[in-house]
């Protein structure tokens, strides 16, 4: 390219500076000898079905069955009712083995607050215990006012523990676990007996959706929300299926129902393959990819927007992740 200092090319004008590989002809002026500089940089081209919309990836198979799950940071902590306790590292898709749920203790409700992950609900058959992730150690908590197997959430720092059953007889239970002064409050009952439902927060609003009767009994297909600022109940829109014993979770305003089935009862081969989106926003349902296979009585927890699901009746070492947008 040419320029120049003053002003234009020609009689009286300024300086010119020729900036080029090649001398010119008929230059007038200074003449700068330049050379073109290539660079080459390394382009990382990504294969993986997780960064795709809709689209689940197979992970690496989990050790045991587990029968909850629930995230800190970038890792999952898996839990079950043998009482084993690992940890899944999503960053390098390894399974670690933590330190085994006390003998005396067990899982019946599972929740997270910050880095300690609450077991809960285990009334006067075992004692309730606080797991901090960090010093992989276990503390005794007060034990819980009634038997709870129903479902769990978190709200800053208090747990909700939402219905469930004892020797078949459901329950409409609705209490208020205070992580920091280790005490519960009851709240007003659910309006039905909530037995193989699923409960999430998103903001101070509380969504329940499906439940059965007892054991015996067709599910639900209510979705309901509690505010627990007025401590009150609103019918929403129903699923679009009779919904129990799935798994739920949230990310931003979504809710995901995954998997379940039409009854508590029912083998995992009579499960659902089901992945709805409810947009607690505008009320709505939406149909998204079928998970893999009949996700009964699996698991399942977000990283970020991720959604990991772990085990299914029948199906106890799959693992899969789900990428949602």
């Amino acid at each position: 390219m040419q320029g120049n200092v003053l002003g234009q090319s020609g009689s009286n004008a300024g300086l010119n500076i020729f900036t080029q590989p090649n001398e010119p002809s008929g230059k007038n002026g200074i003449w700068i000898k330049t050379e073109t500089q290539y660079k080459y940089e390394k382009v990382q081209f990504i294969e993986n079905m997780e960064l795709v919309s809709g689209k689940y990836t197979k992970l690496k198979a989990c050790p045991v069955r587990f029968d909850f799950s629930v995230s800190v940071n970038t890792n999952i902590y898996l839990l079950n009712d043998d009482n084993k306790n690992y940890k899944y590292d999503i960053l390098t898709g390894t399974y670690t083995k933590l330190k085994d749920i006390p003998a005396d203790g067990g899982i019946r409700q599972i929740a997270s607050v910050g880095t300690d992950i609450y077991l809960l609900g285990n009334s006067s058959d075992y004692y309730d215990y606080k797991y901090d992730t960090l010093t992989d150690t276990y503390t005794k908590l007060t034990v819980s006012p009634v038997y709870f197997d129903g479902s769990a959430t978190t709200v800053e720092t208090d747990i909700y523990l939402l219905g469930g059953t004892s020797n078949r007889q459901s329950y409409k239970y609705n209490y208020k676990y205070d992580t920091m002064n280790n005490t519960y409050t009851k709240l007003t009952d659910i309006p039905y007996n909530f037995y193989g439902g699923s409960a999430i927060a998103v903001g101070t609003n509380i969504y329940l959706f499906g439940g059965a009767d007892d054991f015996e009994s067709n599910a639900y297909n209510y979705t309901y929300k509690y505010n627990i600022l007025t401590d009150a109940y609103e019918k929403l829109t129903d699923i679009p299926y009779e919904y129990c014993c799935g798994s739920i979770v949230a990310v931003e305003t979504n809710i995901y129902l995954l998997g379940g089935s039409y009854a508590p009862n029912l083998l995992a081969t009579k499960g659902y393959k089901y992945n709805y989106k409810f947009d607690t926003m505008n009320n709505t349902y939406t149909k998204l990819t079928d998970i893999p296979y009949n996700f009964y009585k699996g698991s399942a927890t977000t990283v970020i927007t991720d959604i990991y699901l772990f085990g299914g009746a029948n199906y106890g070492t799959n693992a899969y992740v789900y990428r949602n947008t």
